[in-house]
């Protein structure tokens, strides 16, 4: 941790779903990261009806670690990498999802652990965009929503 100096964590992982294998970080015999994945995510802004029309958009950025969310600087300065993501997602898609894997880390007391090299694996996942699709995320948003403004209200120490 920058800092910080060394600070255990877990191991945390990116799953993939059926059929799309995800990302399980390397780490060497003293539990160091060696590699990170980064996650990054775009899709339609369902959560109301007038940014879903307007064509506005969610997009989120998240590694399995802070070493591969803050690659994504390393990531803009990557034009080879940049290039593939574009030839994969194609000038329409509106919808998807990457999983790139970040190398070349180094560690220092000072900055913490940061990423050299992103590399995408394997192709873009293309993400469904249908007006049923939205309507189910924003239904189920708004529920959860709902879900978390109740837990939140309620004291920790309150009993049912």
């Amino acid at each position: 941790m920058p800092g910080k100096g060394i600070v255990e964590r877990p191991n945390w992982r990116i799953e993939g779903s059926a059929g799309r294998s995800g990302g399980i970080p390397q780490t060497d015999s003293q539990g160091m990261l060696q590699t990170d994945y980064l996650l990054i995510t775009r899709i339609r802004n369902f959560v109301s009806d007038a940014a879903r029309d307007s064509g506005q958009f969610i997009l989120s950025i998240g590694g399995a670690h802070g070493t591969a969310t803050r690659a994504i600087a390393c990531l803009l300065r990557d034009k080879s990498t940049l290039g593939a993501i574009a030839e994969g997602v194609g000038g329409n898609a509106q919808n998807f999802q990457l999983l790139l894997l970040v190398s070349g880390l180094r560690h220092s007391p000072r900055s913490g652990t940061v990423g050299t090299k992103v590399q995408l694996v394997g192709a873009p996942e293309l993400l469904g965009d249908t007006a049923e699709r939205w309507r189910h995320a924003r239904q189920t948003f708004l529920r959860n929503l709902a879900d978390w403004e109740r837990a939140s209200a309620t004291p920790a120490h309150a009993t049912s």
